[in-house]
């Protein structure tokens, strides 16, 4: 056979199905696969390798939640238990993480006015400045770039580049409310509030920017700042020293107030230490209960004033070398979905439960023959107010400052929710009607909700329910500063 034949003869034989490929397709290892020898030593008769495993799993973090998630439905109790725990665990950690996460800026400005660069900056970042005094005072120009960095940081570049310093603002009633408990030891006074609906602004003048002892955590900027301006009249109990911080958040922070402080170390520039009091400061708690209660203050704030107290040590001391704590801070999350009921049309007489109290429990479910979809749910959660006072009362009788895990979710109310019913593509019906209770009361607790739902033009069937809304959390924000004046 001449070699153009062979040639030929072996291209076509090529073209043929190999028996080979009438073998059955590799096998694809499920993503629990990786994480099943851990998952089955949660099970383990001996209580050390269970301990090894869940630790080994958490550090491990969003890659094994899927398989946690799996192995949560597992019949072995003790499994299905740590692995329940172990999703609740790290997605908690995650949420922590994506909520202290900080906004990364870039800003240049060349041959700028300061008037008109804080202009600018206030439009771009939504933070309310105001420069105080005359207008035509901050007319210099100036030029310079911040690099890419945190929202904080090239604040304050921003502020040493134009010769700017940031004023106190104390209102009057903040003042007013610190006369009237100037005879107990208030320890943590809100301030920045007023009457108007706007944030507070941040009152920038001219002057020569002092280093002062700063710490950058996340989205939170913690400053040193004399303890003696930030109040009226205040009782320093004997022994006793008192630390001001400054507590600022970058502009989308919806934050509530400000839950408690906790010293974890404290030391002088002689090595001694300086702890935290450990009796009761109940006029923390009663103070924040007024402000929590007054409707005049449930506005969008930036910063918060803080007093800290330290027992002094045998040598007298001037300066704290290092201090380091948490703040328990608490802030409004996006919007974001809470309970999904899935499958939809079939889940009359179902309760889904989230990981934070949540639970709808679905009393009825109609499709009408005109395509209307009729829903009556039940929503179960917990009134947010009574949930702090219970954890407050109870932290401050405890120990005297609030220690709060790491994120601690509180149901919101009930007008900031929204309820959607998507098709299996995601497309969402267009919500009619939503008839039941706008807001909780002292005696809410499970109300019931009719909703009516109407398909559009070639509506795919309704897959699942939705529940949207904001939470109420209160984080750790951990703290550290460095060389702070005592007075």
């Amino acid at each position: 056979m001449p070699d153009r034949c062979r040639i030929l003869l072996g291209f076509l034989l090529s073209l043929l199905p190999s028996p080979l490929c009438a073998q059955a397709p590799e096998h694809r290892p499920d993503k629990a696969d990786a994480f099943r020898p851990l998952l089955q030593q949660l099970g383990s008769q001996h209580f050390s390798e269970r301990e090894a495993a869940d630790r080994a799993l958490e550090a491990m973090g969003s890659p094994a939640l899927e398989a946690l998630r799996q192995a949560a439905q597992s019949p072995d109790p003790e499994v299905g238990r740590r692995a329940e725990a172990l999703v609740e665990k790290i997605t908690k950690r995650l949420e922590l993480a994506k909520l202290l996460a900080s906004r990364r800026v870039h800003w240049v400005y060349h041959d700028t006015s300061v008037a008109e660069i804080t202009a600018d900056l206030a439009k771009k970042t939504g933070l309310a400045l105001t420069l105080e005094g005359e207008q035509g005072r901050y007319a210099r120009r100036i030029t310079f770039d911040t690099g890419e960095t945190t929202f904080w940081k090239g604040f304050d570049r921003f502020c040493r580049a134009a010769g700017l310093v940031e004023q106190p603002t104390l209102p009057r009633r903040a003042e007013a409310l610190a006369a009237a408990d100037r005879r107990q030891r208030a320890v943590v006074v809100t301030s920045g509030y007023s009457s108007s609906s706007q944030a507070m602004a941040l009152v920038l003048a001219e002057g020569k920017p002092q280093d002062r002892p700063t710490c950058y955590s996340g989205p939170f900027r913690v400053l040193s700042v004399p303890a003696s301006g930030l109040i009226g009249p205040h009782v320093q109990a004997p022994g006793e020293t008192l630390i001001g911080l400054q507590v600022a958040a970058e502009p989308q922070v919806i934050w509530q107030g400000l839950r408690g402080v906790r010293v974890q170390h404290a030391v002088d520039e002689l090595g001694q230490d300086l702890t935290q009091p450990l009796e009761p400061h109940s006029s923390v708690a009663d103070l924040q209960g007024r402000w929590a209660s007054d409707n005049d203050i449930q506005r969008l704030m930036t910063a918060w004033p803080v007093l800290v107290p330290l027992k002094l040590a045998p040598q007298p001391s001037r300066l704290v070398k290092e201090i380091t704590g948490t703040l328990a801070i608490q802030m409004q999350t996006p919007p974001e979905p809470l309970l999904t009921v899935e499958p939809f049309l079939n889940s009359a007489g179902q309760t889904v439960r989230g990981l934070d109290g949540w639970a709808i429990k679905v009393l009825e479910v109609q499709q009408q023959e005109n395509g209307l979809v009729q829903v009556r749910v039940q929503l179960e959660t917990v009134v947010p107010g009574q949930v702090v006072g219970r954890a407050m009362r109870g932290a401050f009788r405890a120990n005297g400052a609030v220690r709060i895990w790491a994120v601690e979710s509180l149901p919101t109310h009930a007008e900031q929710a929204s309820w959607s019913l998507l098709d299996a593509k995601g497309q969402a019906f267009r919500l009619l009607t939503v008839q039941g209770p706008a807001l909780p009361n002292g005696n809410w607790s499970a109300p019931e909700l009719r909703l009516v739902f109407q398909p559009l033009d070639r509506q795919g069937e309704p897959a699942k329910l939705v529940y949207s809304g904001p939470r109420t959390v209160v984080l750790d924000v951990p703290f550290t500063l460095k060389d702070v004046p005592l007075p």
